[in-house]
């Protein structure tokens, strides 16, 4: 496995493949040039033993009478035949020609012919000559093809003949015509037939000595090649290679780094050169990054807890008022940065009034959010501490900020005041959006007023209220610019319009269904646009209050059961409830009452009722400031068991549950708080 690794180390080195490819290319072009060469000689060697053959045939074709051929074949002239019969074998000998031969085609088809003269080299060839009259068949269609040439006035032609020999050598035939004496016509056709194994001893010699020269010449050039290349380009990527690895595991510079004097050719100087100040570059480039990064995890911990402590000064646990029954509200908050310069605050400022606030600050990110922290501190102080109507405590707000606004920011307000039992708002619109009301039959629509200049505009300005009214089951809307002026990938804005299409969309639903309902229809019309504004959006449901519910401070002591009572029966038969859901409401209020006069407090303590209805439900909520203790944890008893077999306690609110169509404990505050509702 070792070496099988070695092997594949060496087959991807840079050095193997350059070598390799430098000899491959080396052969390549030397068998090119061989072939080329090869050939061209070839061809050379071959016109030139044509061209000798070719003349030895002209040669014989003077020995021989062309007006005698037909004499010669009848017996005629012996002695002239004898005669240039043996000057022809003397020239076949001395020439070192195979065979000489004359014949007479026949002229019909030339596919046969006779011999005439027939000379044979007994050195070069083992044919038995033929005897003169002879008639045989013409070897192949090209010889008959040949034949016919010669007597159609083409006085010479050549026949290489190098396969379908029947057993004789490789051999070339020179054919030439015998014309008779007046140079009329041909008469006859000499044949010269000579071996080619001289051509072939020849390129064999040739062959050898070009393969010697070309080994000896690629082995020389390869030699010179790899020594070059290994000294001016494989050693000085190695080691640029060597330092790259070694910077990659360490990432330090050395005084070793410089790299520009490792090479003669100029590409591998400048490409040491520039891998040694890529390294002190990006050595450099990495302890700023360090730096940056350092920083930037410090500076996002510290927007990370800014984030927290920003999202924790607001109003964020929901149900916020479990015991009040006039209304229900609930809000979001989602910045879009880390941190935001909108925030909203809800918070009873008496028994009878519940302040309402939501605010845009100019600007984004940290000092949008200490502005914001700092306006939402004042409102609420303000409010709570000195009181006064909306549009003073927004003067004192106003005036505070001015003092020391080096920045020049400012914030836009909508503060209202709600009065539970009438449902009567008293507001300031300090240059906000206009609030939205959604009447319990009707649509929703924008309730528009006269603005005032944003609080920290200017110094000293008188901002003026007006009063709006709530009827029970009307809902109110309030909201930043990020609602209507969030804007999808096409630069669309959500608008106002479409964002009192969507509100329309939730009609019945709750303040909580209402504003996730509106979120979601703005996500999804930014689609993957980013968030450019912080969205922010308050929603309040008045439920009513006047006449609409009722209270009792008492003593949680059992001798004060029979008030309780009385107290159920006069607010229930005054809201027409059925006496059946009458006498249940009252056995489960009787059951937790008494649970609360003998276990809540370790002496004595106070127990508060308070009742309210809408169309169908009445909910009677019931707290006490005595021992944390939540008695839905109770396991329910057996009733399947005789009441011996039963384990004490459990049965009371057992029993309170199923009179009931829902119970709901919390604990706030320090105050045990359980809520029972029940349609009637």
């Amino acid at each position: 496995m070792k070496k099988l690794k070695k092997i594949n180390v060496v087959k991807t080195s840079l050095s193997f493949n350059i070598i390799a490819a430098l000899m491959v290319l080396l052969v390549v072009f030397s068998s090119v040039i061989t072939v080329i060469g090869y050939m061209s000689f070839n061809n050379s060697l071959q016109d030139d033993y044509d061209e000798t053959t070719t003349g030895i045939a002209k040669t014989a074709a003077t020995l021989v009478n062309g007006d005698h051929i037909d004499d010669y074949l009848n017996g005629k002239y012996q002695q002239e035949y004898d005669s240039s019969l043996q000057r022809m074998n003397n020239l076949c000998e001395s020439m070192g020609v195979s065979i000489i031969y004359v014949i007479k085609p026949d002229t019909s088809d030339f596919r046969h012919f006779t011999s005439v003269f027939n000379s044979v080299n007994r050195v070069k060839t083992d044919y038995e000559p033929w005897k003169i009259g002879t008639v045989r068949e013409t070897t192949n269609d090209e010889y008959v093809n040949a034949y016919r040439d010669l007597y159609d006035n083409k006085d010479v032609k050549s026949i290489f003949r190098r396969s379908q020999l029947n057993g004789a050598p490789p051999h070339i035939t020179s054919l030439i015509a015998i014309r008779n004496s007046e140079d009329t016509e041909t008469t006859a056709i000499l044949c010269v037939q000579r071996p080619m194994s001289a051509i072939a001893n020849t390129r064999s010699s040739y062959l050898i000595s070009v393969a010697v020269s070309v080994v000896i010449t690629v082995v020389l050039a390869a030699y010179l090649a790899v020594s070059y290349l290994n000294k001016q380009f494989i050693k000085p990527i190695e080691q640029i290679i060597g330092e790259t690895e070694r910077y990659a595991k360490e990432n330090t510079v050395t005084k070793c780094t410089d790299l520009s004097d490792i090479s003669k050719i100029h590409e591998i100087a400048a490409l040491a050169s520039g891998i040694s100040k890529m390294e002190k570059d990006n050595y450099e480039y990495i302890e700023s990054i360090k730096q940056i990064t350092s920083e930037k995890e410090r500076i996002g911990t510290e927007l990370s807890v800014a984030s927290k402590i920003q999202l924790g000064s607001i109003p964020s646990k929901f149900p916020a008022f479990p015991d009040r029954s006039e209304f229900d509200i609930y809000a979001l908050m989602t910045p879009a940065k880390e941190v935001g310069g909108d925030f909203y605050d809800f918070f009873m400022t008496d028994e009878d009034h519940l302040a309402l606030v939501i605010a845009d600050v100019s600007g984004k990110g940290i000092p949008a959010a200490l502005f914001m922290m700092v306006t939402k501190m004042l409102v609420k102080e303000v409010c709570t501490i000195s009181g006064g109507s909306p549009s003073e405590i927004i003067d004192f707000v106003n005036d505070r900020i001015c003092e020391r606004n080096t920045e020049d920011m400012f914030v836009t307000i909508w503060f209202g005041i709600l009065e539970l039992s009438t449902g009567k708002i008293t507001c300031v619109n300090a240059g906000h959006e206009d609030p939205v009301i959604g009447k319990s039959d009707k649509s929703y629509e924008v309730i528009k007023n006269k603005h005032s200049l944003a609080v920290g505009a200017l110094e000293g300005i008188h901002y003026r209220s007006y009063e709006m009214h709530l009827e029970k089951g009307d809902k109110l809307f309030l909201y930043t610019d990020g609602v209507p002026e969030a804007n999808n990938e096409h630069n669309e804005l959500f608008g106002m319009d479409r964002m009192l299409q969507v509100l329309n969309e939730t009609v019945g639903q709750s303040p909580e269904a209402v504003l996730k309902h509106v979120k979601d229809k703005v996500n999804e019309f930014a689609g993957a646009a980013p968030q450019f504004d912080d969205l922010t959006m308050l929603c309040l449901e008045y439920a009513g209050g006047e006449n609409l519910n009722n209270k009792l401070h008492i003593q949680a002591e059992r001798d004060n059961l029979d008030e309780v009572t009385a107290f159920l029966e006069n607010y229930l038969e005054g809201i027409g409830c059925s006496m059946k859901a009458q006498t249940q409401i009252i056995l489960a209020v009787e059951e937790i009452f008494i649970n609360i006069a003998s276990y809540a407090y370790e002496q004595t303590g106070y127990a508060d009722l308070r009742l309210s209805c809408d169309a169908d439900t009445v909910t009677i909520i019931i707290e006490d400031n005595g021992i944390e203790y939540n008695p839905l944890k109770k396991q329910d008893p057996d009733i399947t068991l005789a009441a011996e077999d039963r384990k004490i306690g459990g049965l009371g609110i057992y029993m309170t549950k199923k009179l009931m169509d829902d119970v709901i404990y919390t604990y706030d505050d320090g105050k045990n708080i359980l809520k029972l509702i029940k349609k009637y």
